[in-house]
């Protein structure tokens, strides 16, 4: 499910550790933040669960700021008997842009990979057992984080355009076109809802977005590999 770790090729220099520290996000978060948005995923693949993601989505980001969001989400693979686990802490900047984000993850070798994106370059920083590498890229453009098994990480409604894929693991992927297809009838939890459906295109793979009125992230679908990823339904759903 796990993207595998591969380099940029071109364009890439050395930055010393001191200087990708902004990438780091605090393991506590400010008490000032209010939670936007709380949920449970499961992820299918047919008949059979693959994992379980538990997220919460909060207003402001580290420092505070008007516009901010930070989403802190953990995925466990079987959803049954966990034998790894994923998180992903990500602060968004305004329009719903990538800022910083930490991942963790592994089983048995754990790895870590923080990640700072600004207007002209993104800074990895990568940990493993084995040692530490920091490196910078040039970037253009808005980004869009995305990751093949953490799923919360689409919680914001994206604005309609195109990004360039950024993966967790700190990869670039290929440019994705974002189109806002309105509102239709999707089948859910054994019934049939009125969501807002989002679509993501790239060469890489189709996704399907879906959002309830609320602007809460409700449903992900990836046909390409038969994968959907729905919210547990509380009562008040």
């Amino acid at each position: 499910m796990t993207s595998q770790l591969r380099g940029f090729r071109s364009r890439a220099r050395f930055v010393p550790p001191l200087l990708v520290a902004c990438a780091m996000l605090p393991a506590t978060l400010p008490a000032q933040q209010r939670e936007l948005d709380r949920g449970v995923f499961l992820v299918r693949r047919g008949s059979d669960i693959l994992g379980r993601e538990e997220f919460v989505l909060r207003s402001g980001g580290s420092a505070g700021g008007i516009g901010r969001y930070t989403l802190r989400t953990t995925a466990w693979y079987p959803a049954d008997r966990p034998e790894r686990a994923l998180t992903v802490i990500l602060e968004f900047g305004p329009d719903s842009q990538p800022m910083t984000a930490r991942f963790e993850g592994g089983n048995g070798d754990q790895r870590r990979v923080f990640l700072a994106l600004g207007p002209r370059r993104m800074t990895v920083r990568r940990a493993t057992p084995q040692g530490e590498s920091a490196r910078e890229y040039p970037v253009r453009g808005r980004q869009h984080l995305v990751s093949d098994s953490v799923f919360a990480l689409h919680a914001l409604l994206p604005r309609a355009g195109s990004a360039r894929h950024i993966s967790v693991d700190g990869t670039r992927g290929p440019v994705t076109r974002i189109e806002h297809l309105g509102v239709d009838q999707t089948p859910m939890a054994g019934d049939s809802r009125q969501l807002t459906h989002v679509r993501l295109t790239s060469e890489r793979d189709t996704r399907d977005l879906w959002y309830d009125e609320r602007g809460r992230i409700m449903k992900i679908s990836i046909p390409d590999r038969g994968v959907v990823v729905e919210r547990v339904l509380e009562p008040e759903d």
